[in-house]
């Protein structure tokens, strides 16, 4: 493997280097015996008694309900214990919800036994709220080193003791995970399943049979009903009813039904169980490298602290300042504004409605003379006391709410000069004056109707100026609706999340919380996670509600957060694809991949900024149009993500050439790689791109999704069935995306075994915290916050030499070797030039540290030894 520098100063600090003693001399095998150590050679014994479903013990058909804690039952008979012995389980836990998080009730079984667990506070009819939670208070798996299995486990892991620690070793194995993998559905598949499943399918609808569609019987949802009935075919449809007592129910409920919410735990158990014997092995079978298993295992785990103190302020302040912001425009402002504008009619209006005939819509009354107004609807809303029905509401409720139809009408709100108006079947239109023919305003996906225009969503139009009001009163009412909308549409979103976020309070101020995060949520296998995903970073020049979640992740006194971002991650993927599809054996070699490699933001080289001046753009929509067309998304979805602009269409057509280039039809065309690339043999053509930046790429991405079975490059990962080109024909693009996503969850697998290996084989104290993104962090020891971060800058620099070797390129450029920076902070304020007293809360945690890997190699001599 050749690492080369074209562009470094005389003096290359990396030359002061220590590289440690690797398990292998070849990189790869290294890197794969350092997963298979991590997973631990007697994992595969451990769970090999829960893989064969026949062979679990009879489920108990009585219970021992009378006493609090652990179950055991043998022979048909409950014993307590203090907790199951069995290293390997699979669990299911309940809590009531009405109530809050607190565990009531567990069912598990290993190969050997079946348990049950009951909540000691159940007994007393005192389940502790989320906001009094404590650790004890949770299920108690003991002191050994356990492998437990669930369904969307990260929901049960929450509720397990053991976790609220920094250094518990339990694995968990997530069976939604594992099946989304294999059988999962892609967020363009899922509506059809759906509708394929429904019992009102009409004649139209049958399409869904045709050869297009033959992945619908390849897949299922991933609630667990579904996935062990795919799995199951034969098995009777789990019934779920009882279920609603913990969502709806008392904790009296519980007590009147609790031996058949222990049946249906048990029955739910029992179900998981299944789903695993069937999907682990096939998971091993379509993903072979031990580079994936370790890597799903160790995402299973994710955890952090948080300033549990500073989040409940800040919480509440948001809120508050939410409220405030939105009952002033919508109690105050708008419900004002609304009856003036009735009164100036009011008269007219009752004496009309009084007549015999009477027409509302008749051009003799004054509302009609306004077109604007006349939009609105005047008939009765009543005989008795009658009111017109567009104002009652208003009038009884003293609130109009700022997507309220009457409010665009109230406002003469126009389109680009022209008036709009809603209709059922176009939703919201503009009037052209020659023809009063009415056109549908754009919507963000082409050919759907817009519902809404006072939304955050629709603001881009307001602030283009294409939906305004001449009118200077109703500028000022848009101005607050733009603040709402700006400031308070992120929290309007997600406020229920920051709310439920569960902390276990054990601490005065730093308490750890356990991101309930899917290490297989799509199927891509990209992790997936309720609010850490959608949490927006601290920005000082953006004073949104909710932008402070990261900053309130703190750390005590003791440990740091050690993050990094993976430089222009799929792009470089993206490249090293193009390169191997070129066959030359070196890197750079086409024009995707030299811009990647050489180019610099700074010098106006990188593709970002080339791509915006080649075709006159701003370098930030040129960004996420590069993005996105990485997936190969069609012109017209570049137009919506483009945003409304004048020249839109010729700003795209001139990107589509400059980057896809010219397309060419080429009969039985063979990728340069030598792999089989068509499904149907002879006689086939493809349409194929030549003269673009990025015509090998898209040359790659189509000929390989067009393959029998597609497979991740790097790692040998199989494509799940549902998205197979025989099964599933228009998914090209969803196939192309999977190529590029799949292998960046390849690199986040790669990169966590190699630095499982060095923080074992030098005793760092160091452990995986969370994946967000491109963004990878661990939780570091204050005393070995600099071996954690050069730890991080050899794993880097392991996993794209393996990506580049794999990829049948012996080269990596120094530029990309290593991390450009890495975040040494106990906050995760994920900027650490802002200063803490400007937007964040709590106690300062101090200064932030940025390193370089020159700066890495100064502070610990190049070595990762004490």
């Amino acid at each position: 493997m050749q690492i080369y520098n074209e562009s470094c100063s005389d003096h290359d600090s990396s030359e002061n280097l220590v590289l440690p003693e690797l398990l292998s001399f070849d990189l790869i095998k290294h890197t794969e015996q350092a997963a298979l150590a991590g997973i631990g050679s007697d994992f595969l014994a451990k769970i090999s008694g829960l893989l064969v479903a026949k062979d679990l013990p009879k489920a108990p058909s009585k219970f021992v309900l009378d006493r609090p804690g652990w179950i055991k039952y043998q022979n048909g008979k409950g014993m307590s214990v203090d907790y199951p012995d069995e290293d390997a389980l699979v669990f299911d836990t309940e809590n009531l919800v009405q109530i809050g998080s607190c565990p009531v009730m567990t069912a598990a079984v290993s190969e050997s036994f079946w348990y049950t667990w009951i909540s000691p506070h159940f007994f007393s009819n005192t389940l502790p709220s989320d906001t009094s939670l404590r650790k004890n208070d949770l299920i108690d798996f003991g002191p050994k080193k356990k492998i437990l299995i669930g369904h969307n486990v990260a929901f049960d892991r929450t509720r397990v003791k053991q976790e609220y620690e920094l250094k518990s070793e339990n694995i968990f194995i997530d069976t939604m995970s594992l099946h989304n993998s294999l059988h999962g559905v892609s967020s363009k598949q899922i509506l059809l399943k759906k509708k394929s499943q429904s019992s009102k399918l009409k004649g139209s609808d049958r399409y869904l049979y045709g050869p297009d569609f033959q992945w619908l019987h390849h897949c299922s949802l991933s609630n667990l009903a579904d996935v062990h009935r795919f799995y199951h075919k034969n098995a009777p449809p789990m019934d779920k009813e009882i279920r609603n007592i913990f969502v709806d129910g008392t904790i009296e409920d519980i007590h009147e039904n609790l031996h058949d919410l222990m049946a249906y735990n048990i029955l739910d158990v029992q179900a998981t169980a299944e789903v695993f014997a069937a999907t682990f092995p096939l998971y091993l079978a379509r993903y072979p490298n031990p580079v994936n298993l370790f890597g799903m295992l160790k995402m299973g785990s994710p955890k952090m602290k948080i300033n549990s103190p500073a989040w409940n302020e800040y919480v509440t302040k948001s809120n508050k300042e939410f409220e405030i912001m939105k009952n002033k425009l919508e109690c105050d402002t708008l419900p004002k504004f609304a009856v003036k504008i009735y009164q100036k009619y009011e008269t007219a209006w009752q004496d009309a409605v009084e007549t015999q005939n009477f027409d509302a819509s008749s051009p003799h009354h004054d509302w009609n003379a306004d077109p604007f107004i006349s939009s609105l609807d005047w008939t009765p809303a009543t005989k008795r006391k009658p009111l017109p029905k567009w104002i009652k509401p208003i009038l009884k409720e003293n609130r109009v709410s700022m997507n309220n139809r009457s409010v665009p009408y109230l406002l003469r709100l126009e389109w680009k000069g022209k008036r709009v108006i809603h209709t059922k079947e176009t939703g919201w239109a503009h009037v052209n004056f020659e023809s009063d023919e009415l056109t549908p305003l754009p919507h963000d996906k082409a050919g759907q109707k817009v519902g809404m225009l006072m939304t955050s969503k629709y603001s881009k139009n307001i602030i283009a100026g294409h939906l305004a009001t001449k009118y200077e009163f109703g500028k000022n009412i848009i101005k607050d609706i733009m603040e709402v909308n700006t400031r308070g549409s992120y929290w309007r979103a997600y406020r229920e999340r920051f709310k439920n976020l569960l902390i276990i309070k054990d601490e005065d101020h730093y308490n750890w919380h356990l991101p309930m995060q899917v290490p297989h949520g799509t199927v891509t296998r990209r992790a997936k996670d309720s609010f850490w995903m959608v949490a927006q970073a601290n920005d000082s020049n953006d004073d949104k509600l909710g932008m402070g979640a990261f900053s309130l992740a703190q750390l005590d006194e003791d440990h740091v957060y050690v993050s990094a971002d993976v430089d222009s991650q799929e792009i470089w993927i993206a490249s090293l694809f193009a390169d191997m599809y070129k066959n030359l054996g070196e890197v750079g070699v086409t024009g995707l991949s030299y811009m990647t490699l050489n180019g610099s933001k700074s010098a106006g080289t990188d593709i970002h900024t080339i791509t915006a001046n080649q075709v006159g753009m701003d370098r930030n929509s040129a960004k996420i149009l590069n993005y996105a067309r990485l997936y190969l998304c069609g012109k017209q979805n570049a137009l919506d993500l483009l945003g409304p602009r004048d020249g839109a269409g010729k700003i795209v057509d001139e990107l589509w050439r400059f980057t896809k280039g010219k397309s060419v039809l080429v009969r039985n065309p063979v990728s340069e790689t030598g792999k089989k690339i068509l499904s149907d043999g002879v006689n086939a053509s493809h349409s194929l791109a030549e003269d673009g930046i990025e015509s090998e790429l898209f040359n790659y991405l189509m000929l390989t999704a067009a393959e029998d079975q597609p497979t991740t490059p790097v790692l040998g990962g199989n494509l799940l069935m549902p998205l197979l080109n025989q099964l599933a024909p228009s998914h090209t693009t969803t196939r192309c995306n999977w190529l590029i996503q799949s292998s960046a969850v390849d690199f986040l697998h790669l990169f966590l075994a190699n630095m499982d290996f060095l923080v074992e084989k030098y005793g760092i104290n160091a452990h995986y915290s969370l994946s967000i993104h491109d963004m990878i962090q661990f939780i570091s020891s204050k005393e070995d916050k600099y071996r954690t971060a050069l730890a991080f800058q050899l794993a880097h620099l392991y996993t794209r030499a393996y990506f580049s070797l794999k990829c049948g390129l012996p080269q990596l450029p120094q530029n990309v070797a290593f991390f450009s920076s890495v975040e040494i902070d106990r906050s995760m304020r994920k900027d650490k030039d802002i200063s803490w007293n400007t937007i964040f809360y709590g106690e300062n945690p101090g200064p932030a540290e940025s390193l370089d890997i020159s700066r890495i190699i100064e502070l610990t001599n190049g070595s990762l030894s004490k």
